[in-house]
């Protein structure tokens, strides 16, 4: 399903860009700065609705952390490096 999902936005944004013309712009630090922050504030009002939202929670941010280790290391890792090699 991920290779699917991978291979279908990737042929979609070079459609949007070869023949809509869309221009591609990152965002700034200061942007996902604000994301960060506000859905760290939704995180904390849910975790507060109850015992199992708070159980839920503390579930998702553990397995938030190991994921991201291991992405760092594994996936990101690779395609930065595949990228840079391949000139993509």
């Amino acid at each position: 399903m991920m290779s699917e999902y991978n291979a279908k936005n990737g042929a979609s944004l070079n459609k949007l860009v070869t023949e809509n013309g869309v221009q591609l712009r990152r965002f700034n630090d200061d942007i996902y700065d604000a994301f960060g922050d506000a859905s760290q504030d939704v995180f904390e009002t849910v975790q507060q609705h109850s015992p199992l939202a708070k159980k839920i929670h503390d579930s998702f941010i553990g397995a938030r952390k190991e994921l991201g280790a291991w992405t760092k290391i594994s996936d990101q890792a690779y395609v930065q490096q595949r990228n840079r090699v391949l000139g993509v």
